[in-house]
């Protein structure tokens, strides 16, 4: 938007239309900046410097076209006064969808910028930006979806962004629409705001503007940019914007609660909001299934620019704790932003500009919550182009959403690669395949009201991260959607069983449609099991490296799984030799298990070493005859694991 100063560039001096670009740079009024840049090297073209300025301002109106051009325009010039001009020209060309010219700029850069300001934060950035390039630009993507622009009753000639599912068949988006020009007066209760709007699907299946949403949250004097619901939708959280004493645009995190009628927004406290920006939010649940509250922020004490941090929400005490950040495997040296939380699998999507990416801003998604994530993936050429997509979100059905784009799109409105507009997109492919769980005791009975968790494993590092969790139904069954190409866990849990895991592998849904699993329960009881294969060498008690193997798959896995339950260990001897002496060594042998066991962490209160010597054999030591029976007194020489108590596990929701 141009200020009318009363003027034209014709009467004014170099000098004064330098200070108007200036000023208009400073107040981040960018595309004011290039009106007068230009007009200034209009009368003054040898003015390297500014030319620059002109460069930097196209690049931060997202006009890559005119910022490359310029940047050329210099680097031809060999203007070496600003350090980073080949680092920008080449992020420009990348831009524009010209990888080949920016790869080798990119690699001089990493050379020649050694011992500069902030050298390792961009040499990082431009060998992934190399790596994008080289790895990623001709890579076809294995998603088969179909994107469409919505139309004009919904992008407009601003930035839409923030698109959230209100239902399958609407959403809200935030925009900011203006009647007629384009113009508004000084006056702050005249300043347009940007508002939350609903679009729908009509009866032609076309998504259309339907008018603002009635519940849009507003304060005077800010922007509200952009906002999530939480799962149960009682909620919702929203980032509102307001330019602060020294100019900058400084935002924080709200909630409304959609449960009282005309509810004001409540400021997020001081362990959430700082002194920094707080924007962009998302909202999942953690395995406790406690709120966690994902944004972003450029607080210091981030991985780079913008970081994605989080928030947990403790229901009971109606508290947050102190944000934390999510971690190195999603934040990088470069900037991750507008991040969403599917509730059908929990997974993070976001974007970035600082893992290896197709353009500027690219989209992720990793599985994972709070700081504990797998390495993100790109999202591929489907969704992914040369300039910027961010607010990916997916419906909870799953194959299809929304994002955003400065792409050139199909409307006049968009263009250039100034303005983000919504696009929409559809899996062509049935790539979510159902997966019907049954869960039976030993007798094949039904087991209703089981916990059933479903983990996507990571393949490379053995790691499982929780992507569903549910209860069966009164038929012991239940049913999840999974995406493709993955390896699963399934684990089942309920009082009073032992814990039953099965994996899927889902990496043959392009012939499958469905999968189907079974698990069967068994009930802890109090009889002894025996546990095979626990040996020891002769007349010793210490454990050999194959029992401590067979104690890692067999009793360790129980005592984890189980976490209430209270265990003997108990160890048998042969026929042969003393009482006294059978007595001492079988005991000393079950505390060798017990010690073994708490060195791998499990607690010692949760565990009795037990040693009966040779007072309960399970097989006569010899024959009838009175010869000697050696597969007797193999079958005597055995460790046993019984169950003889519970304890009360109590889980505090505020770790």
């Amino acid at each position: 938007m141009i200020l009318n100063s009363g003027f034209t560039q014709e009467t004014e001096s170099p000098k004064t239309l330098r200070k108007f670009a200036k000023t208009a740079e400073a107040n981040k009024d960018y595309y004011t900046a290039i009106y007068y840049y230009k007009a200034y090297l209009d009368k003054k073209p040898e003015d390297l410097k500014a030319k620059f300025a002109l460069a930097e301002n196209y690049r931060f109106t997202r006009d890559y076209t005119n910022a490359e051009k310029n940047y050329k325009q210099l680097v031809d010039q060999e203007f070496d006064k600003e350090k980073l001009l080949d680092f920008h020209y080449a992020n420009m060309l990348k831009a524009n969808g010209k990888c080949d010219a920016a790869v080798p700029i990119y690699s001089e850069f990493t050379k020649s910028y050694r011992g500069e300001k902030d050298d390792r934060r961009y040499i990082k950035l431009a060998k992934k930006a190399i790596k994008g390039c080289q790895t990623l630009q001709n890579k076809e993507s294995d998603r088969r979806i179909t994107i469409s622009q919505l139309n004009q009753s919904i992008n407009g000639a601003h930035m839409e962004a923030s698109p959230i599912f209100l239902t399958e068949n609407q959403i809200l988006f935030n925009s900011l629409k203006l009647e007629g020009e384009n113009k508004f007066n000084a006056d702050e209760d005249s300043l347009p705001a940007r508002k939350f709007y609903k679009a729908g699907l009509n009866q032609n299946r076309v998504w259309d503007f339907v008018g603002e949403w009635e519940q849009s949250p507003k304060l005077k004097g800010f922007q509200i940019a952009n906002g999530a619901f939480n799962l149960e939708r009682d909620r919702f959280y929203f980032s509102a914007c307001k330019e602060n004493s020294t100019g900058k645009i400084d935002c924080d995190l709200y909630v409304l609660d959609l449960t009282i009628p005309n509810q004001e927004p409540m400021l997020l406290p001081s362990e959430v909001n700082s002194k920094y920006s707080e924007t962009q939010v998302a909202v999942g649940k953690d395995y406790k299934d406690r709120e966690v509250i994902y944004f972003v922020s450029d607080r210091k004490e981030g991985k780079g620019g913008l970081d994605i941090w989080y928030t947990t929400y403790s229901a009971k005490r109606k508290q947050y704790k102190a944000a934390r950040n999510c971690g190195s495997k999603v934040n990088s040296v470069g900037d991750e932003m507008t991040p969403f939380v599917s509730p059908r699998n929990r997974k993070l999507f976001f974007s970035s500009n600082g893992h290896p990416g197709f353009g500027e801003l690219d989209v992720f998604e990793t599985v994972g919550e709070r700081s504990k994530w797998a390495e993100p993936i790109n999202l591929g050429s489907a969704v992914n182009t040369s300039v910027d997509e961010l607010y990916y979100i997916e419906s909870k059905k799953g194959g299809s959403g929304f994002f955003a784009s400065n792409r050139k799109g199909e409307i006049a409105a968009s263009n250039s690669s100034c303005c983000d507009d919504l696009y929409y997109f559809i899996d062509t492919e049935s790539i979510i395949r159902q997966t019907d769980v049954a869960i039976v005791d030993k007798n094949n009975k039904v087991i209703k009201d089981a916990k059933v968790s479903v983990y996507q494993l990571d393949e490379k590092t053995g790691e499982k991260y929780l992507v569903q969790s549910n209860k069966t139904n009164e038929d012991g069954n239940i049913q999840f959607s999974l995406d493709p190409n993955l390896e699963y866990l399934v684990e089942v849990k309920k009082q009073g069983y032992y814990l039953s895991s099965d994996k899927i592998s889902t990496k043959d849904y392009r012939t499958k449609s469905k999968y189907n699993l079974e698990l069967n329960l068994e009930e802890i009881s109090n009889q002894a099991i025996v546990i095979d294969n626990i040996y020891y060498l002769f007349d010793k008690s210490n454990l050999t490296e194959d029992a401590k193997i067979t104690i890692d798959t067999t009793i360790l896995p129980i005592m984890i799984n189980n976490p209430d339950i209270v265990v003997e260990i108990g160890s048998h001897t042969d026929g042969r030799g003393t009482e006294g002496y059978n007595k001492k060594l079988s005991q000393d042998r079950a505390e060798s298990v017990v010690k073994y066991l708490r060195q791998k962490g499990i607690a010692k209160d949760r565990m009795t070493a037990k040693g009966y010597g040779k007072s309960s054999p399970i097989a006569p030591n010899k024959n009838e005859d009175g010869s000697d029976n050696p597969e007797g007194r193999a079958k005597n020489r055995r460790t046993e694991f019984k169950v003889i108590g519970r304890i009360e596990v109590f889980e505090e929701d505020w770790d």
